[in-house]
């Protein structure tokens, strides 16, 4: 599956109500590592900086959000995104080794030159980028590019086979319920899956144990 542009990337670290991968700075160090382009201002960001990029980051999610449902977006973090783009660009690069990176001047934060570029680029998608679409997985907010008009989830081993899962038992249960009979694991066959009402990304056997850095952030890989 190819990465999705940065600014879905950026909009998808709120990936359910409950998970935020950029919550700390070792969580937003990890993301911002996976664009080696943005990792030197990115690695500068510090607490406050980062305070500040998820609230971008939440205007970024609300935004797309609706352009993916075809509606108008919410104007007040509308009005502060374009308030963003519409200050000063502090656009440095540096070519160090021969490869561009975005560099942070003295006169501004790391955060802001970061902030700026993000949501430059959520705005350039917006305007002249692909159809969008938002998972409907159960609790998640992902959202990704609407390559194919049949897709549905933001990874189908994870949202789609959990939805798959509770249709599962609802079929299970509306047999039981209109035969009287009992449940699998009283025939013998085990118990029926289980999903995780918190709609989180990893797998409900298979969450790891930590973040750890990413080379495809556009993929949902628990």
């Amino acid at each position: 599956m190819r990465p999705e542009p940065i600014a879905i990337a950026f909009a998808n670290t709120r990936s359910s109500p409950r998970r935020d991968r950029i919550e700390t700075l070792t969580l937003w160090r990890a993301w911002i590592d996976a664009w080696p382009s943005l990792g030197t201002a990115g690695r500068a960001v510090d607490v406050d900086g980062l305070a500040a990029l998820r609230r971008d980051r939440d205007d970024v999610q609300l935004l797309l959000h609706s352009i993916a449902g075809g509606q108008q977006p919410r104007p007040e973090p509308t009005e502060r995104l374009l308030d963003a783009a519409r200050s000063t660009r502090t656009l440095e690069l540096r070519w160090p080794g021969g490869h561009p990176v975005l560099a942070v001047p003295d006169d501004v934060t790391a955060a802001t030159v970061i902030a700026q570029h993000l949501i430059h680029a959520a705005l350039d998608l917006v305007l002249t980028g692909p159809p969008l679409a938002a998972c409907q997985g159960r609790n998640c907010r992902k959202l990704f590019v609407a390559t194919r008009p049949d897709r549905r989830w933001c990874d189908s081993a994870i949202c789609g086979n959990r939805a798959r899962v509770r249709a599962h038992d609802r079929r299970t249960a509306h047999a039981a319920d209109s035969t009287g009979a009992a449940g699998p694991a009283q025939r013998g066959g085990g118990p029926t899956p289980s999903v995780d009402p918190a709609g989180d990304e990893a797998p409900p056997q298979a969450r790891p144990a930590g973040g750890g850095n990413r080379r495809d952030p556009g993929r949902h890989t628990g």
